[in-house]
């Protein structure tokens, strides 16, 4: 349950950590225990999170391209089975993006 916390907590509660009464640069999150360096390292990290969805969804994309360009040339009674076998991973694709895109729209939130 803690890693659930640490994935879902939004580090809005920081603390300034202090060694032998030094500050060292970093902040603890005081709602899920994680540390970064800097005030601003939850937003850094989510910049980088989106960024990196950002990829997988533009490659997702091009292969959704490329399935549909082969759903629209393959002929279904020629070769069923590939035209189903086609539409499933297109399927599969678009379900894929979907959930690229509702996880960057939880970051944002």
């Amino acid at each position: 349950m803690g890693d659930q916390l640490k994935e879902k907590c939004r580090h809005k509660n920081l603390r300034k950590e202090y060694i032998m009464g030094s500050q060292t640069g970093d902040f603890e999150c005081l709602d899920c225990g994680r540390m970064g360096y800097g005030r601003d390292w939850p937003e850094k990290e989510r910049a980088a999170q989106e960024l990196k969805l950002w990829a997988q969804h533009e490659e997702l994309s091009k292969q959704a391209k490329d399935l549909s360009a082969k759903i629209l040339a393959s002929n279904p009674q020629e070769n069923y089975d590939e035209h189903v076998r086609l539409v499933k991973e297109s399927t599969e694709t678009y379900t894929s993006l979907s959930g690229i895109i509702a996880e960057i729209n939880e970051l944002r939130k």
